[in-house]
């Protein structure tokens, strides 16, 4: 099974595909949909995709913990990690690294409290 853009694009390679299935998802989104407030949905929706993330490194690095443990890395770091092996198209990576901008906003700014205020 391939997931596809509109245009029929794959986003998705086809042997990792199997590894996100037996899907949590709906319920993690759930947990975002009645998170209440911007801040709170844009953090949860950040942990989810890191947590995925992960899940993918997972399968690709064999001692992926002791990767993670010695490096820390970050979850941009992580990210662009997937997109240099080309798991994720371009599209993907940056969509999420504006999800994860916008995250590092509300982390850090504490007059920001909305997306109305991110234009500030």
């Amino acid at each position: 099974m391939t997931w596809s853009d509109n245009s029929g694009k794959k986003l998705f390679k086809d042997p990792h595909i199997d590894m996100l299935r037996g899907n949590k998802l709906p319920d993690l989104f759930d947990k975002v949909k009645n998170s209440g407030d911007d801040r709170s949905r844009t953090i949860l929706v950040n942990l989810i995709l890191e947590h995925l993330t992960d899940i993918l490194l997972r399968h690709l690095i064999k001692n992926y913990k002791k990767f993670v443990k010695e490096n820390k890395p970050s979850f941009f770091l992580k990210l662009s990690l997937l997109n240099s092996f080309e798991l994720i198209p371009e599209q993907v990576f940056t969509s999420i690294d504006c999800l994860r901008d916008v995250r590092n906003k509300f982390a850090h700014r504490l007059e920001i409290t909305n997306f109305k205020d991110l234009d500030q």
